[in-house]
């Protein structure tokens, strides 16, 4: 079999990030068209109150649905920094396992464990 394009052996996760963000200005830029547009009818003197009143109402939908888009990408860079964190995490597990295993540094080890149920904060099971 031949090997897999170098696409496909990095992490897919910055790639499918880049295009969200991408496609997300996209719709930004549509949404506030749209909203100019629905804004400007709903002053427009030429047309009558009830559709005055319908652009009124779609365009507060817009500005709901453009605030909506941009609370989903503040999650999203959420979501990036917990990934650092559990990578940063757990190569601190791995460093502590790694002393823990040395006898030598077994004091280390329990002065650690001590402080660990002395603290208010529960013990973080990896699962």
């Amino acid at each position: 079999m031949s090997d897999p394009p170098y696409d496909v052996e990095k992490d897919p996760y910055p790639l499918m990030s880049d295009w969200r963000q991408s496609e997300r200005h996209h719709m930004i830029k549509a949404m506030r068209q749209m909203i100019d547009e629905a804004t400007r009818m709903a002053k427009s003197k030429r047309a009558p109150a009830s559709e005055r009143i319908r652009w009124t109402r779609l365009a507060g939908q817009l500005i709901w649905y453009k605030d909506a888009i941009l609370r989903s990408m503040s999650l999203e860079s959420m979501e990036r920094e917990m990934v650092v964190l559990k990578k940063a995490s757990l190569s601190i597990l791995r460093l502590f396992l790694a002393v823990a295993s040395v006898p030598s540094n077994r004091y280390v080890l329990d002065m650690a464990h001590r402080t660990v149920r002395q603290s208010s904060y529960e013990p973080v099971t990896m699962g």
